[in-house]
């Protein structure tokens, strides 16, 4: 009995793996299928990150993505490059630099907003609201656990 547990909980981790990668590959592939060509889709993540969290900053975001600050710092310089995002010098501290989505990156934004809805809503056909709560609660221990174990290496 206890055997048939513990190969229930490998295939579990196993097959939340493969789930976890299939559904950001659709995400990417439904996503990114009308961005601005010079747009990648790690861009375009950081970018809506930056929609959502006005005047953030890299810190915030490496966290967000669980990528190295010196990523994001490249990422942003990029985006800056391109367009889609500008860096605005905070009056009290002048190392930290406050992201913000421009003109071009706003409209990116929306349309990408827009697309990820019904992404989302897709992803839940079929699920009560119970079922929605219990997934994002457990996601949320999930996260807690895997950043514990980042922190413990």
């Amino acid at each position: 009995m206890e055997e048939s547990i513990i190969d229930e909980s490998k295939n579990l981790h196993r097959n939340l793996r493969f789930l976890q990668k299939e559904v950001f590959n659709k995400f990417v592939e439904y996503a990114t299928a009308n961005l601005p060509p010079d747009l990648s889709a790690v861009e375009h993540r950081l970018m809506m990150y930056v929609g959502d969290h006005e005047g953030c900053l890299s810190v915030d975001i490496a966290a967000a993505m669980y990528l190295k600050k010196s990523t994001i710092s490249g990422m942003v310089n990029s985006l800056v490059e391109k367009g889609f995002i500008s860096l605005r010098k905070s009056g009290e501290d002048k190392r930290k630099l406050p992201i913000h989505l421009t003109e071009k990156g706003n409209e990116a934004y929306e349309v990408a907003k827009r697309k990820f809805e019904v992404f989302d809503k897709q992803l839940e056909s079929g699920l009560s609201e119970e079922d929605i709560k219990t997934l994002y609660r457990i996601c949320r221990v999930i996260e807690r656990n895997v950043k514990e174990v980042r922190d413990g290496d």
